[in-house]
């Protein structure tokens, strides 16, 4: 909801999806005007992809393909740690944002 209200990117609902697709046009032109562009670790990695790409968003068409996951086939538990990666997310809104 928070980066839906910082970076309201049309078509996008899922701003940390680890499943997207690039053109690799595009990802080529973002890391031409950014050395670091893939900079950030972790479960905040592919929303700061996309808010990069937002950035630079000339020509860019964001959509989304809805996919179907499955959860309860999964084994073992989450790695993901909330507080965590509640943290970073505000971290890397702010830097995106007014940095």
């Amino acid at each position: 909801m928070l980066y839906k209200l910082f970076f309201p990117i049309k078509n996008i609902k899922d701003y940390t999806s680890g499943f997207r697709a690039f053109k690799l046009k595009i990802i080529k032109n973002a890391w031409k005007k950014n050395k670091n562009f893939f900079s950030e670790n972790g479960f905040t990695a592919s929303a700061d992809i996309l808010l990069k790409l937002y950035k630079y968003r000339d020509n860019i068409i964001f959509d989304e393909v809805p996919i179907n996951l499955r959860y309860d086939l999964k084994k073992g538990e989450s790695k993901m740690k909330i507080f965590k990666t509640i943290y970073l997310s505000i971290l890397l809104i702010i830097k995106r944002k007014f940095i």
